[in-house]
């Protein structure tokens, strides 16, 4: 789990609408969430901690931070998705292990 984290960066790569006042600012703020909630999670499962259970608390918390945003469209399939696959990526899950929604 050494390789470098591949984060969203802006409106566009989120799927956020991006002609709407205040995207730019969600999508950083996502995106800085994401950065330390994978960073921490990644440290757990290298003390032991199951990737699966520990990227399910990952999404859950990133869902709330993404509520904040749901103006701007963080709260849709293609963002849900986009965090999703960062995720499985991040801890070295195999594709499609982590679902958008439990």
């Amino acid at each position: 789990m050494n390789k470098k984290l591949h984060l969203p960066k802006g409106a566009r790569d989120w799927d956020l609408a991006v002609g709407k006042s205040g995207a730019e600012d969600a999508a950083d703020a996502m995106t800085e969430a994401l950065h330390g909630k994978l960073t921490e999670a990644r440290l757990l499962i290298l003390a032991g901690a199951d990737a699966l259970e520990t990227a399910r608390t990952v999404r859950d918390e990133m869902y709330g931070v993404m509520d904040e945003f749901a103006k701007l469209g963080a709260r849709g399939v293609e963002p849900e998705t986009t965090l999703v696959d960062v995720i499985e990526h991040a801890l070295a899950l195999d594709a499609w292990t982590l679902p958008r929604k439990d």
